[in-house]
């Protein structure tokens, strides 16, 4: 009687027979925990031949990889002597690159007569299928197509799926489930991915599903909410409204008296309307959560506006003005923190060390909060940072004061020596932390990560440290007076840079896509000179406290500057005409006269890459 040895009930044969076998494998190639393979011989012995009594041998067809040994899981009889193994791939086989194998199977009958193959079928393992995504972040609220690049792998019409994480549907399927892509080829899918606006944010773990293969790759979901909070006070406002973008241009400036505010339509549907205000406005922010547009004036006007409309106008507790080279004022200018609903509004103050400061206001009930002090002076433009709680001032001492907000709060100062020229205006890549300050007069710009910064306590001030710089710009030197306005566009690392006060060179600069460790710097950067208006004069930047903005558009999802070009206003006065608007991926991406200089040949309107849109 045969005996049984072995977990895997091999028995043990009395006679051997040697069996041929057909080359190559069915399928050829294959991956480790992903494919059946079939392997076909003839000359097998009469009898049911079970599956657990055959065992296959993978040995490698040139040195070096390793071998393996698995059981067949399936054995089926083809006809008379012939019969067909199937097994599965070793998971002990993960090659890095496609790599040559050779098969053999041995083992008995259930009567007890054995077989061993005579020769080899060939099978190429291939490393794991992988994949990537672009883009490979989405923010929430939106719907997007995403590219599915895979190498090794298998995609199939009407098989493929894949899952983006809670939150997200593809292609129409269940939210948070699997649901269908369009596959291109073998290795290219697009899938249509819509990320609700209560989706988890953070990085998830995409999975593609191909049948038994499996694919895993990241995704980040970013909070368009946050995002959008994440832009300087300057002066005007760019308002996300589902496809529709508008923005919000006040007449005034800190030194103007001009009245009232334009709404002027960027992208999608919309009507141009001037929203009468009783004094001269110089900032304005807006929710695209709510819809609610904010502005101040240079007294203590806070003005609340809905579409076209100003609904009510409320008094901060400014009780002095603030001095600046640009001018001065009682509310200087105003951000938005869309997370909690908070405007932040910067301010005179007569009883702060610096005669300056910020006060929050609660836009849900139309409150202001004490106001705080700064100790050594509030930035012409500060910025929110909603992941951080962090409000980002430099100052013109040179002086960049974090303020923060939430459950721990506190002002905290970092002077920095010799930048060059002064601290202008505050700007930040809220998706990495890394903060920006612009700095008159010079060509130079400071930059540090906020996510490695140490926070000391102090009375009445703490000091802060992080990771730092100035970094020089040869060609921002030429600006009109030196970088001053300043802002990234939310999600994209990319950020735009101006003079003031005239002037029309401009540049954008590109961003490092992580944070958390080193030394941040600008990694590539560009300048190039505004195109003149459609009225046939030169482009003009204009005052303080900065016609620039950035936002991240809802339609094409490019990086887009929006700045403001001052000139002659029907009625005579001098403020804002033209709005420009510049696609800050394709400048860094147009020819360039030396390292770091648009060509002058590269007509930018032609090109798509400024357009203008009038005011009025």
């Amino acid at each position: 009687m045969a005996a049984v040895t072995g977990q895997n009930n091999i028995t043990q044969a009395t006679t051997s027979v040697s069996v041929k076998l057909a080359t190559p494998t069915m399928p050829s190639q294959g991956q480790a925990g992903v494919n059946l393979i079939y392997v076909t011989g003839s000359g097998f012995p009469a009898g049911p031949i079970p599956a657990g009594n055959v065992t296959v041998k993978l040995m490698p067809a040139s040195a070096g990889p390793p071998s393996a040994t698995t059981v067949a899981t399936q054995m089926q009889n083809i006809t008379g002597s012939t019969w067909r193994a199937q097994f599965a791939i070793p998971s002990s086989l993960t090659p890095a690159s496609a790599t040559n194998y050779n098969v053999t199977l041995s083992g008995t009958s259930s009567g007890g007569t054995g077989f061993t193959s005579g020769n080899s079928a060939a099978l190429t393992i291939i490393p794991p299928a992988t994949a990537s995504l672009s883009p490979d972040k989405g923010d929430t609220g939106t719907t997007l197509t995403v590219t599915i690049s895979g190498t090794n792998g298998g995609f199939v019409q009407g098989s493929t799926e894949a899952n983006f994480g809670p939150g997200t549907s593809v292609g129409g399927g269940p939210v948070g489930g699997l649901g269908p892509v369009k596959v291109t080829g073998p290795n290219s899918a697009t899938a249509t991915v819509t990320i609700s606006s209560s989706a988890p944010t953070g990085t998830v773990q995409v999975l593609i599903e191909t049948g038994s293969e499996e694919i895993l790759t990241p995704f980040t979901i970013e909070s368009v909410i946050v995002l959008q909070s994440c832009v300087p006070t300057s002066s005007l406002s760019a308002l996300t409204q589902g496809k529709n973008v508008s923005s919000y241009v006040p007449n005034g400036n800190w030194g103007s008296s001009s009245l009232n505010v334009q709404l002027v339509p960027v992208e999608g549907s919309g009507s141009r309307a001037t929203i009468t205000t009783p004094n001269s406005v110089n900032s304005c922010a807006s929710n695209s959560v709510t819809g609610q547009t904010v502005c101040t004036a240079n007294n203590t006007d806070v003005y609340l506006i809905s579409g076209s409309t100003l609904s009510k106008t409320l008094s901060s507790s400014s009780d002095g003005t603030a001095d600046f080279s640009g001018g001065s004022c009682q509310n200087c200018g105003v951000a938005i923190n869309a997370v909690t609903n908070q405007a932040i509004v910067a301010m005179g103050l007569s009883g702060s060390p610096s005669r300056s400061g910020i006060q929050f206001l609660d836009l849900n009930t139309n409150t202001f909060a004490t106001p705080i002090n700064s100790q050594s002076g509030v930035s012409e433009d500060i910025s929110i940072d909603p992941n951080l709680k962090l409000i980002l001032s430099p100052n013109e001492s040179n002086n960049y004061e974090l303020i923060k907000f939430g459950s721990s709060t506190g002002v905290f100062e970092n002077p920095v020596s010799s930048p060059g020229g002064r601290f202008d205006s505050a700007a930040e890549d809220c998706t990495t932390g890394i903060a920006l300050s612009a700095i008159e007069f010079s060509g130079n710009l400071f930059i540090a990560d906020l996510t490695q910064a140490t926070f000391t306590a102090g009375s009445p001030a703490g000091t802060w440290s992080a990771p730092s710089q100035v970094q020089s710009f040869p060609e921002f030197i030429n600006f009109e007076a030196g970088t001053d306005g300043i802002a990234v566009a939310p999600g994209t690392h990319l950020g735009f840079v101006t003079g003031e006060f005239g002037g029309n060179s401009f540049g954008a600069i590109q961003l490092p896509s992580t944070s958390g460790s080193g030394t941040p710097a600008v990694s590539d950067w560009v300048a190039a000179t505004m195109p003149n208006t459609p009225d046939g004069n030169p482009f003009s930047f204009g005052f303080d406290p900065h016609t620039v903005t950035a936002y991240k558009s809802p339609n094409s999802a490019k990086a887009l500057a929006l700045v403001a070009g001052w000139g002659s206003q029907p009625g005579g006065n001098t403020g804002p005409i033209f709005l420009g608007v510049i696609d800050l991926q394709a400048l860094l991406a147009a020819k360039r006269s030396g390292g770091h200089t648009v060509d002058p040949s590269v007509d930018l309107l032609a090109t798509g890459i400024v357009k203008y849109i009038s005011v009025f």
